[in-house]
Parts: structure tokens; sequence; C-alpha cells
């Protein structure tokens, strides 16, 4: 299995890197929660620079998001970006 990984993962990460977010920094590599809410905080504090100025800040927890995917929109979603129909392992999404 760590053969595959180690085959497959850099071809996907290829395909999917480029379409990701640049603020997105959970499950990228060498970026965690922690950089995210620094840079939250930053901006935050800018703002706050500036004079009559607050900020609201709304967290929201989505590690149980995963639970809730529904696997033929995913099937779906991983074609559109190119990733090949026979590294998707299409019969668990069906």
């Amino acid at each position: 299995m760590k053969t595959l990984k180690r085959l497959v993962l850099p071809f996907l990460k290829s395909i999917i890197d480029p379409l990701l977010d640049r603020f997105q920094f959970t499950y990228r590599e060498s970026r965690s929660v922690d950089d995210d809410l620094s840079l939250e905080l930053f901006y935050v504090l800018q703002y706050l620079d500036s004079p009559d100025t607050y900020a609201r800040i709304f967290f929201v927890d989505y590690s149980s998001a995963f639970n809730t995917i529904i696997p033929s929109k995913l099937f779906e979603k991983i074609q559109n970006v190119g990733v090949p129909q026979c590294m998707c392992g299409s019969s668990i999404f069906y």
C-alpha cells in the first residue's frame, strides 16, 4: 500500500494542488489550522487599526464534514478536475 501511495499521491497532487485556494490550510503540506488562525488574526488586527471599527469573528468546526459527503457527487467532482476514472475506484462511489 505504501508503494501505491508513493506512486499515485504525487500524480494526484499535481492535478489537484493548482485548483486549491491559496487560503486552504487544512490537509496541505506545511500548513495547519494555526497558520489560518494567525492569518485571520493579522487581518482583524490590521482592520482594527482604523478608527471606529470593530470585528466579529465566527468560527465553525467542520471536523465531521466528511461524514456527510455524497459519494456520487464526490466522484463527479473528482472526474471534473481531471483525475482519470481508473484512479477513482468508481465502484466504491455507487
